[in-house]
């Protein structure tokens, strides 16, 4: 035989991709014994064949189509099955053949992390990519991320999920590596993150992804904002969301803020409560946003109940002649990432979430809170009950002297 007209030594890869299945079964079907049910069984193959007309996309619909064939009883269409079946094992044999070959023939082009660490492949936290004729290596964790970063893509918190790049030469995972590496993170020990497990519950599908997930989307899309955006760039915000929140409750529990207090500590400190207020406001989620504007008032009542006087400038009366020294802002504050439930081992038998916050004990606010209704209609909330008790002196009082 010579070897350039054998598809195995074709240079076209096209070629070989197409053919490689219907070789393997002209093969065996040569290579089988005579007899009466070979040769039916041969007859229906060879019609396979030459219906597939060497084309691999269309193998397991002829398949379906010959088995749902009226003509052929079920003995003929067992064997024609489990001949298949050889026909396969050797296909996929080849396959993994050729695989290991091209992996340990191909050049490492990346064996270090996104930190410029050396990988140590011989862990299970890492994984080999082959791609464009080239072996990358990954840590689990930089993959995550990166498929992460692509999926909560969402300018505007408009969910526009990206495609998933190979970050050293631009080039998108194909949905074969896709897979191998939601797989490779579920038996790595690592925590499947929950948008990758949708993503593959789709079938890494980016539009359908879309439009059944735009809500799970939303929300990682504001806890990341919140979480990678600097203080600075945050000011703004809390100086909105302070605003609204002070439209919202009575004079005596609304929160002034000196218009020098530190932007970053400021920032620092109400981070918690801005990522409920954008929650509240941006969320698709309906639960969300109503539990999150309850949230929302109850730590800003909190803190003022606790600290009367946050956010103010505080004069000293001494006799320094150091005028840096005359004064502070009035920082002190609850602990918001405290006010979970202390009773662990009783909190299986209970499912009153609300009992957890210490804030049931302050009638004062219960009593304010349920005489103040609200309706959240398109992202607005707007008080119904406005009985704000005339204290100007709470609000004028922007120092304590």
């Amino acid at each position: 035989m010579n070897p350039k007209n054998n598809i195995f030594f074709n240079n076209n890869n096209n070629i070989l991709k197409k053919h490689i299945f219907f070789f393997i079964a002209q093969k065996i079907i040569d290579n089988e014994q005579i007899t009466k049910e070979i040769n039916i069984k041969k007859a229906i193959m060879y019609n396979f064949i030459l219906k597939n007309e060497y084309s691999i996309k269309n193998k397991f619909d002829l398949i379906t189509e010959t088995s749902k064939n009226v003509f052929y009883n079920l003995i003929v269409l067992d064997a024609f099955l489990s001949f298949l079946c050889k026909i396969q094992k050797v296909y996929f044999a080849l396959i993994k053949f050729k695989n290991i070959y091209k992996y340990k023939k191909t050049k490492i082009q990346v064996d270090y992390d996104m930190c410029l660490n050396q990988i140590d492949t011989t862990k299970k936290n890492c994984i080999c990519i082959y791609q464009n004729n080239k072996l990358y290596w990954f840590l689990i964790r930089d993959l995550i991320n990166i498929i992460n970063t692509s999926l909560i893509n969402a300018p505007g918190f408009f969910s526009e999920p990206l495609v998933s790049k190979n970050p050293y030469n631009n080039i998108p995972f194909n949905k074969s590596t896709l897979y191998n590496i939601y797989f490779r993170i579920k038996y790595s020990g690592i925590k499947m993150p929950e948008l990758i497990n949708n993503f593959f519950l789709t079938n890494f599908d980016l539009g359908k992804f879309t439009y059944d997930y735009e809500y799970l989307i939303r929300e990682y899309v504001i806890e990341n904002y919140i979480k990678n955006t600097s203080e600075i760039n945050l000011y703004q915000a809390v100086i909105i969301m302070l605003k609204k929140y002070n439209e919202l409750v009575k004079s005596k529990y609304k929160i002034i803020v000196d218009t020098e207090f530190p932007k970053e500590r400021l920032v620092n400190i109400l981070k918690p409560c801005l990522l409920l207020y954008f929650k509240y406001r941006y969320s698709l989620i309906e639960l969300v946003k109503q539990n999150s504007v309850y949230e929302f008032k109850k730590n800003l009542i909190l803190l003022k109940k606790n600290n009367p006087g946050f956010g103010r400038k505080i004069y000293k009366n001494n006799k320094s002649n150091n005028s840096s020294s005359n004064f502070y802002y009035s920082d002190s504050h609850i602990n918001f990432y405290n006010n979970t439930t202390n009773n662990f081992l009783n909190s299986h038998t209970n499912n009153d979430y609300n009992n957890d916050y210490e804030f049931n004990n302050i009638t004062d606010y219960e009593e304010d809170y349920i005489n103040t209704t609200l309706y959240i209609n398109e992202n607005v909330i707007i008080p119904i009950n406005n009985d704000d008790d005339d204290e100007s002196s709470d609000e004028d009082a922007d120092s304590v002297s």
